[in-house]
């Protein structure tokens, strides 16, 4: 049975902020790689305001490097106009914005997402050109800090997990031998 983990929760009376794993996801490329997508999943649901609801996936290093600022009561002072990532899915050509703010005179933090039509650009990446929706979640200082801690064990123990099973969370590359006896040269 495959199945999702929530890590963590935060619900007001207007939206509810669930960040779930998408952390175990690969790719295989032309070269033989197991490229690895994984991400953090970010969702919101405004079910007490517009009814929207909207996912965001930041890469696991993003998330980390975030999350980090946050841990350590750095994130106004290193992202003073908040934090975006674009992100996006070619094949439906749907694009999305998630981005996150401080807000100092509330003393909490405003997670967004955006969503809409997308343009696939030359490298692949969709670039919105109409916005469709934005849901928010206002999450206090306290609960934000929470977050960064739970979100940042668990990708750290899910790494950990991962590469003591031979599989880590990170790109797995052929060996040079077994691409060396896959194109017969042998192995000196």
């Amino acid at each position: 049975m495959k199945h999702s983990i929530k890590i963590f929760k935060s619900a007001t009376t207007k939206s509810i902020l669930d960040v779930r794993s998408g952390l175990n996801y690969y790719k295989m490329n032309k070269s033989n790689e197991e490229v690895y997508k994984g991400n953090i999943i970010f969702t919101i649901n405004e079910y007490g305001h517009s009814g929207e609801q909207a996912q965001a996936f930041i890469p696991k290093e993003t998330a980390k490097m975030v999350l980090d600022t946050i841990k350590q009561h750095y994130f106004p002072r290193i992202y003073p106009n908040g934090f975006v990532n674009y992100g996006g899915t070619p094949s439906t050509k749907r694009a999305r914005v998630f981005s996150l703010r401080y807000d100092s005179e509330k003393h909490r933090y405003v997670f967004q997402i955006d969503e809409g039509i997308g343009q696939v650009t030359k490298n692949g990446a969709v670039k919105m050109t109409k916005k469709e929706k934005t849901v928010m979640s206002f999450v206090s200082y306290e609960d934000t800090l929470k977050l960064a801690h739970e979100v940042s064990d668990f990708i750290l123990q899910a790494e950990i997990v991962a590469m003591l099973n031979g599989k880590p969370l990170y790109t797995i590359m052929p060996s040079l031998r077994t691409i060396k006896e896959k194109q017969g040269q042998g192995i000196m």
